[in-house]
């Protein structure tokens, strides 16, 4: 139970230090550059809060607080298409490498959880979140372009 909390507090960690410091922001700190996108405002903040990568912090969270086959994969799935999605709208960004390896990284932990938390995933059985993360990532396919 501590490995979780701990994981959670992580993810927390994560969620909100990207909604405050910007994308990249490690990046930065990494070069020893002041941070280039951090939030100046609420509008800053609103916008952040709603990057599919963040998201996925929350699903994460989610899965981590309740670890069943559904929670599991929707955090996954929702993981993966931030990283699909990234390489293909940013493929021209100057962060590009450096984004690519972070959203990569995100999808390691999930060899972890699976053993961990001892998933089963033959026990999969598609319910309300699996629906809902499907039509939400379906509306996010659509509006994104409004976001970012």
């Amino acid at each position: 139970m501590i490995v979780t909390k701990i994981l959670i507090a992580i993810y927390i960690f994560l969620y909100i230090s990207h909604i405050i410091l910007g994308p990249y922001y490690y990046t930065f700190l990494i070069k020893n550059q002041p941070i280039k996108y951090k939030s100046k405002n609420i509008v800053d903040v609103l916008k952040y809060m709603i990057y599919i990568t963040y998201i996925s912090f929350l699903f994460t969270i989610y899965f981590l607080y309740n670890p069943n086959p559904e929670t599991f994969i929707c955090a996954f799935i929702v993981t993966l298409y931030a990283l699909i999605s990234y390489i293909i709208i940013y493929k021209n960004s100057e962060y590009f490498i450096e984004s690519i390896i972070l959203h990569s990284i995100l999808l390691i932990p999930f060899i972890f959880y699976k053993f961990y938390y001892n998933i089963q995933l033959n026990k999969f059985k598609p319910r309300f979140l699996t629906y809902f993360t499907i039509i939400f990532l379906i509306i996010y396919s659509f509006i994104y372009k409004y976001i970012y």
